[in-house]
């Protein structure tokens, strides 16, 4: 028996629930303090109304995974205080003081209003130069660790291949090679060579998310399973085994009729036989509450979990929506403990490696690297934004002689900020506060738990709050009539938003490919 086995052994049945769940800031948010007359008004500069402390009245037996906690505060510096506080209060409540694995997103940045921001993935793959998603890997997870955070949901191995659907800009395109290699480019970033950089990259949406029935997020994809196993794994498959790919993510869509978030042939058969995977998979978020509320092929939320369970998911994300029941359908026989344990197991071992389980886990101390400074980043971004740079067509007037034009900028996104931004981004996340707010204090219709601009209906009246927000965190924002928001100590580090460097490098680095 293992070190970690004889923990999973020693734990009541409550304490491996709490392993395989997660909680959100949200949770922490005392609601009567909220709705209550008068209703309070947050300084959502600096965050919500988020009461750590709260964590024992939350998950009294104990939490496994913090999802959201760059949420916990707009300031980074507070933000690895906080984290820190949220550690400690785990691991009391936690069996044998066991750590709780932080997430957040990271695909071209640490998500994160003070955080370095870089091109989109679709912008990085343009490069055709896996050194470039390295960068980005590299800058966001050394940011991300020096706060306390062990996983980024990053990068995205979907293939896009339909304009229509709304996540391409998340993506590395649409041939399955070139999404490996930019993949497990930002992977080495985040993980380093050795991939004991105390941080791990999540490979997502397992599998055939970007394929779906008329581009549309969530719906069914129409694929066989040559295709997918050809083509669409491929770069999870390259994943596994040229990076030790540990952390996947399943995806919304169904595959001929099944939840792929309950599709054991999916999950076991394919990730697992096939692929050679042997680490965790985590649901996306709400993805397990789909199979009751959507899906509708549970008749309960425990019901739910029991079936995500089997089919080989390990942990429910970002809440416990239906894991928290697990209890009734494992006493009544409808969900074997045993499968309850392989799933903690998967967890623990994931944890061991990142120093969070005490006394199993790394000979030798991990450092917390320190966080790029911001002229790093700047520079790195520059880089980037130049690698990715395609010039279509030419017909004479470039290049521009320096004095010699004047460039009109002209439309409705002339002066806009926001427009300029993905959801997976320091001006998306910098939204948050204003949003959720509206929605938890009954101001607007929605849930506080998901990106306001990604999978809702725009709030009414929003848009100008969001572009404050926006101006906010980018300094320096353009040079034109419409006046700019004054800079603040949260702002995010983008191309622009300082004096460029004397002489920003006009090629990409030296590990260029092509075909």
């Amino acid at each position: 028996m293992t070190g970690i086995d004889n923990l999973v052994a020693r734990m009541d049945l409550d304490q491996k629930i709490g392993q395989i769940h997660g909680v959100v800031p949200m949770d922490l948010v005392d609601q009567a303090k909220l709705s209550g007359p008068p209703a309070p008004t947050p300084e959502l500069p600096t965050g919500f109304l988020y009461e750590i402390e709260r964590l024992p009245l939350v998950r009294p037996h104990g939490v496994g995974h913090l999802s959201l906690g760059w949420q916990l505060s707009q300031d980074l510096e507070q933000l690895t205080r906080d984290i820190a506080r949220f550690q400690e209060i785990a691991r009391d409540l936690n069996p044998f003081g066991i750590g709780v694995l932080v997430h957040a997103e990271g695909v071209n940045g640490l998500v994160h209003p003070q955080g370095h921001q870089f091109p989109t993935a679709w912008g990085q793959a343009a490069s055709w130069d896996p050194a470039i998603s390295g960068m980005v890997g590299d800058t966001a997870g050394r940011q991300a660790r020096s706060a306390g955070i062990h996983l980024l949901f990053s990068p995205v191995l979907d293939l896009a291949r339909d304009l229509r659907w709304g996540r391409v800009h998340e993506t590395y395109g649409e041939d399955p090679e070139l999404v490996a290699r930019m993949g497990i480019g930002f992977m080495r970033g985040v993980q380093g060579d050795d991939g004991e950089s105390g941080i791990l990259a999540t490979g997502k949406h397992f599998l055939g998310y970007g394929t779906s029935l008329g581009a549309l997020n969530q719906a069914a994809t129409h694929l066989g399973r040559r295709e997918l196993t050809d083509v669409h794994a491929e770069p999870f498959r390259r994943a596994i085994a040229e990076v030790g790919l540990s952390v996947v993510m399943n995806s919304y869509n169904e595959i001929d009729g099944i939840p792929a978030v309950a599709n054991g042939w999916l999950l076991n058969d394919l990730l697992r036989g096939q692929l050679g995977f042997t680490g965790l998979v985590v649901s996306d978020y709400d993805s397990m509450a789909m199979l009751y509320n959507t899906y509708r092929t549970a008749p309960t939320p425990a019901h739910a979990a029991a079936q995500a369970l089997g089919a080989g998911v390990d942990v429910e994300l970002p809440s416990a929506p239906t894991s928290s029941g697990l209890r009734t359908v494992i006493e009544d026989g409808t969900l074997a403990e045993e499968v309850l344990d392989r799933a903690v197991t998967r967890v623990l071992e994931v944890k061991a490696r990142l120093g969070l389980v005490p006394d199993v886990g790394p000979a030798r101390p991990r450092t917390v690297p320190k966080a790029p400074e911001p002229a790093e980043a700047r520079d790195r971004a520059r880089v980037v934004a130049t690698a990715g740079s395609t010039l279509l067509a030419n017909d004479g007037i470039l290049p521009l002689r320096p004095g010699g034009a004047r460039i009109a900028v002209v439309g409705p996104a002339a002066t806009e900020i926001r427009i300029h931004f993905g959801s997976y981004s320091s001006v998306a996340d910098a939204e948050f506060p204003p949003a959720i707010y509206r929605i938890a204090a009954s101001q607007a219709q929605g849930s506080p738990e998901v990106f306001p601009d990604l999978f809702q209906t725009k709030l009414p009246g929003i848009e100008p709050v969001f572009e404050e927000g926006a101006r906010g965190c980018i300094p320096r924002p353009s040079r034109c009539s419409t006046p700019s928001a004054p800079s603040t100590p949260a702002c995010a580090t983008a191309p622009w938003a300082a004096s460029p460097p004397a002489a920003p490098p006009s090629t990409p680095p030296s590990s260029m490919w092509t075909w």
